[in-house]
């Protein structure tokens, strides 16, 4: 499809493009932006916005009576040429109108409209998509995925979350794929010990004759252990024995435990990264199915908003306890 440079639209139609903003990113066009028009009803759009949507903004109004260039035509800016009278009130809404840190918002709802002013490009997508993906972490995530798709010298990121509790942190920002991943590592790590433990003869016969003898065993060895505030049967004190006599190699606890730690570090230095390219890809999906504007914004809210914290944080527990 051949599009109307801006150059041969000013010459055709004589448009003062710096009157328009973009339908796609609402941002207002400079005099030197690279713009691009819809053939058939002339609506301008910035050529990366484009190629987010594949197509024009105003499709399904082509052949219909609307008024177009309502979608796209910027706001008359109003002159105040009087003395106001209450400056106090004026000061306030100068500063209301004051563009601010596109992370300093915190969206509580996808369908909110953000200022055109503090839209940019991550990786040549919108940052409010970036925005409804990581809802309150705005401040801290935004500017780390902006240095990251600069690859400027500050582009290194560290995510103390993913760090400490990596298992928990992956579920809790729907990195699905990581989780299965970081689980199977550690069912491999924890199994090597787990070979030189259920192995001995002797600790898994102790333990079948204590789980007949009391389904609930283990609490109450561990209260014995804990505080001595109860007293342990024959066969809980044999079973204890035989879990002290258990010999793990010392070589392959070293390196359980050096696993354990390269995998945290991984995920505190690179967690920042793959969140992103993570975001981008549910992006492209939405866009594949022809997804724009607000459904394109939704679609990304539902598909990379954050798990409930409760769930994380029973993960968390069950992680530090059982794995560190």
């Amino acid at each position: 499809m051949d599009f109307y440079t801006l150059k041969n639209l000013r010459k055709e139609k004589k448009m003062d493009i710096k009157k328009y903003i973009c339908p796609v990113c609402n941002v207002p066009f400079n005099e030197n932006d690279d713009a691009v028009f819809c053939p058939d009803c002339g609506t301008p759009h910035h050529r990366e916005c484009w190629k987010i949507s594949g197509k024009c903004f105003n499709e399904q109004l082509h052949g219909t009576a609307e008024n177009i260039e309502n979608t796209f035509k910027k706001p008359e800016e109003k002159t105040i040429f009087s003395k106001p009278e209450d400056p106090l009130k004026v000061e306030i809404e100068d500063d209301e109108k004051k563009p601010h840190l596109p992370f300093s918002i915190e969206i509580k709802n996808p369908e909110i409209s953000i200022n055109p002013a503090q839209t940019f490009l991550i990786e040549g997508k919108p940052s409010f998509l970036y925005e409804v993906a990581v809802k309150k972490n705005q401040r801290y995530y935004i500017p780390s995925f902006m240095a990251i798709s600069e690859k400027t010298k500050k582009s290194f990121s560290w995510n103390f979350w993913a760090f400490l509790v990596p298992f928990a942190w992956s579920v809790y920002r729907k990195m699905y794929k990581f989780s299965v991943i970081l689980f199977a590592l550690y069912m491999v790590i924890l199994g090597v010990s787990g070979y030189y433990i259920f192995s001995d003869e002797g600790f898994v016969n102790a333990t079948i004759e204590c789980m007949e003898e009391d389904p609930e065993y283990l609490q109450n060895i561990s209260l014995y252990l804990s505080n001595g505030s109860t007293t342990l049967t024959v066969k809980q004190q044999k079973l204890l024995e035989e879990m002290q006599g258990i010999y793990v190699p010392s070589a392959v606890s070293t390196i359980s435990s050096v696993l354990l730690i390269a995998c945290r570090l991984f995920m505190g230095l690179r967690a920042n990264t793959e969140y992103m390219k993570t975001i981008r890809k549910t992006i492209e999906k939405g866009e594949k199915k022809g997804l724009t504007g607000d459904k394109l914004k939704m679609f990304v809210y539902k598909k990379r908003g954050i798990v409930p914290i409760v769930i994380p944080a029973i993960i968390a527990i069950f992680e530090w306890l059982t794995i560190y």
